[in-house]
């Protein structure tokens, strides 16, 4: 099947929605490679499209009707077996369809929402939705793939199928969702679990162990510091582009943390880090002088901030490249 893979070269494209009446929701997406009357079904076929460090949307169909979480992509599709029955199957009592032929694709631990986000809250910005599924048909060119099905003869509803396309433009104009907007910003094709790094003057620490103790400990330090002087402090560094999220009376507060056991004079930013500090107000903490023992036990260290913090462009030094591959130009040896 032909996919209008309109997504392709815009990396922060990154969001899919499933829509799924499973128990078992963020272990996996699997889907049959063919529908009941054995053609392919571009709902079903989209499985096989998915990346590592994409993420994808959760919802709750019958009787839910919400958003209720989101998971990362931690694997490319790959050939699966499964038994299926779709609802329509279930609706008339014929029972599953059998073992058939399946795409899966593994997900990471499933993060729910502290509050899901109902049909009723995506209807009430129905208007703006439509704006954008007409702005994303003029640039795609082809089929959307959207998440929801929009008519002038009955309210918006999601669309009829297993797994869509989420245009990120979504994440902006529904209410709840606003916080994963922040994953578009994120250095794409990583997940941000995995990113996570403190650096010394000499470079990057090498020993994961070691760095995650180093980081644990900066982290640790700034957040007693923030509670201390009356912040409620939330650690986000698992899914986001900053490490935590600080609250005081009606103010909100975004935190980047670096650590280190040497001297910092520098700090190791992403591009997704640079550019959420020049859309929010950040505060930049370095923890740096870390002692560390044998065991990675950490104590000590240094800690300076820097309040409304955003990054000088100028001062920003390439540390590494992205470099597309010419093919033109290429040989090659068979696989």
């Amino acid at each position: 099947m032909a996919i209008n893979d309109w997504w392709a070269d815009d990396p922060s494209e990154r969001f899919w929605l499933e829509i799924t009446y499973r128990d078992d929701v963020g272990g996996d997406l699997l889907a049959p490679k063919l529908d009941r009357t054995g053609a392919e079904y571009w709902s079903y076929t989209l499985v096989s499209y998915v990346t590592p460090g994409d993420v994808v949307l959760h919802w709750a169909a019958q009787p839910r009707l919400a958003f209720i979480g989101w998971s990362f992509v931690v694997g490319h599709a790959e050939d699966s077996e499964m038994e299926w029955a779709s609802p329509a199957l279930l609706a008339d009592e014929r029972g599953l369809s059998g073992q058939q032929p399946a795409w899966q694709a593994p997900l990471d631990a499933f993060r729910p929402f502290a509050t899901p986000v109902g049909l009723d809250t995506v209807r009430s910005v129905e208007s703006e939705v439509r704006r954008a599924q007409e702005e994303l048909a003029q640039r795609a060119g082809g089929s959307l793939y959207f998440p929801f099905e929009l008519s002038t003869k009955r309210p918006l509803r999601t669309a009829q199928g297993y797994l869509t396309k989420f245009p990120k433009d979504l994440l902006f104009l529904i209410p709840g969702l606003r916080p994963l907007a922040d994953l578009a910003l994120a250095e794409p094709g990583v997940i941000p679990t995995q990113r996570r790094s403190s650096s010394t003057n000499t470079g990057r620490q090498a020993d994961p162990a070691k760095r995650k103790a180093v980081e644990n400990h900066a982290v640790a330090r700034v957040t007693a510091h923030l509670e201390q002087d009356g912040w409620k402090v939330t650690n986000v560094g698992a899914f986001g582009p900053w490490d935590l999220t600080a609250v005081k009376d009606d103010e909100e507060l975004h935190v980047e943390v670096k650590g280190s056991t040497g001297t910092r004079d520098a700090v190791d930013l992403t591009d997704g880090e640079v550019r959420h500090a020049e859309t929010y107000s950040t505060l930049l903490a370095v923890v740096d002088q870390i002692q560390m023992d044998a065991a990675l036990n950490c104590s000590g260290g240094r800690l300076r901030l820097w309040a409304e913090w955003t990054p000088d462009r100028a001062s920003l030094m390439p540390t590494a490249y992205r470099y597309a591959l010419p093919e033109a130009t290429a040989t090659a040896e068979p696989a």
